[in-house]
């Protein structure tokens, strides 16, 4: 089962012209959780459908962390914000939308229960 709930993320990241940089699905922190890690190299903002189907009950407090900055840029002593980190959280489900920023990479943090 959770070889299938990796494969179908894959594909659906694909399809809306972003990367899938790594899916993990496990124990992280002494939790079970979904890690969803992806680059949005686009100038615009990308939102996909997400489905989780057959991953269990899912905790609907998702957290993100997400770096954003053109993509030609770097931080340096004189300009350290350029690329910027912020972390939120949205609501998850079996299946939700998400709105990827343009010229992120983003990490989608999502709880679950067998």
């Amino acid at each position: 089962m959770t070889r299938h709930i990796v494969l179908f993320l894959t594909l659906l990241c694909l399809a809306a012209n972003l990367h899938a940089e790594e899916i993990l699905i496990g124990t992280g922190s002494g939790k079970k959780e979904i890690l969803l890690k992806v680059v949005n190299k686009k100038g615009t903002a990308e939102t996909v459908n997400i489905s989780l189907k057959g991953a269990g009950n899912i905790n609907p407090d998702g957290h993100s962390t997400t770096m954003t900055g053109a993509l030609d840029t770097e931080n340096s002593l004189s300009d350290p914000t350029n690329i910027v980190t912020s972390t939120g959280s949205f609501k998850a489900g079996s299946s939700f939308n998400y709105t990827f920023p343009s010229n992120s990479v983003s990490v989608l943090r999502i709880g679950y229960k067998e």
